[in-house]
């Protein structure tokens, strides 16, 4: 299986799930109600789930830019002709990188 996160990001993530748990004790403890503890469990298991944002219009609507402003960088390209003729998948990394598939190896 293909490794997501960076060893930095993973560590962060477990500290996330370290900081829920004490966090969920103490509700607990406290006497919290069975409400509260159901949208702390909730929280703990979106940490495990992919966060996915679609971005879809006209062409030349102005998706990249927006992407491109939503990351603070310049990753995807912007032009008065339509760019972007295909669906890209956009992941974390250290570095911005460009890899594209064939069409066979899409499906």
């Amino acid at each position: 299986m293909r490794r997501l996160l960076s060893d930095e990001a993973e560590h962060q993530l477990t500290q996330a799930r370290e900081l829920l748990a004490t966090l969920r004790d103490a509700l607990i403890r406290f006497g919290a109600s069975s409400a509260d503890e159901a949208t702390l469990a909730r929280s703990i298991r979106q940490l495990d789930e992919f966060f996915l944002l679609v971005v879809v219009g006209e062409f030349n609507a102005g998706k990249s830019a927006f992407i491109n402003a939503l990351l603070g960088q310049a990753v995807l390209q912007e032009g008065v002709t339509p760019t972007t003729d295909r669906i890209h998948l956009l992941a974390y990394g250290p570095s911005p990188t460009r890899h594209l598939q064939d069409d066979a190896s899409r499906c």
